[in-house]
């Protein structure tokens, strides 16, 4: 079953659970593991909030521009925030380092990320 999911919300966290949760539920049938739907969540929290809080900061005028979309066995996520862009934490292993965390955890749970100043994308294979 393929999917798509396009929106655009207001910097919002409250907006996050229940748009996280509504595409969790209609994606159940295309994830092959309870596994492949948590790590789904995680992704999708992570990029979410990182867009509201660290892109829009919390500005509730500002927008989130989300899209989800399965192709077969891989998932396609697209994060688009208002902010300046996204910057790497120069010591990307480093424990103390106060930002990156959210982005350490979607790399390690994708098979790609790629970067374009204010615009995240990811991909994950389910097979």
């Amino acid at each position: 079953m393929d999917y798509y999911y396009s929106a655009v919300f207001c910097s919002d966290l409250d907006i996050v659970k229940s748009s996280v949760n509504s595409i969790i539920e209609e994606l159940e049938e295309v994830f092959p593991t309870k596994e492949a739907a948590l790590e789904t969540r995680i992704i999708l929290n992570e990029l979410l909030i990182n867009g509201i809080l660290h892109g829009n900061h919390c500005l509730r005028a500002k927008c989130i521009r989300l899209s989800v979309e399965t192709i077969g066995g891989a998932l396609f996520i697209s994060v688009k925030d208002e902010g300046e862009g996204i910057e790497d934490c120069n010591e990307p292993n480093d424990e103390l380092c106060t930002y990156g965390r959210g982005l350490a955890i979607v790399k390690r749970l994708t098979d790609s990320v790629v970067i374009e100043k204010n615009s995240i994308k990811v991909k994950k294979h389910f097979i």
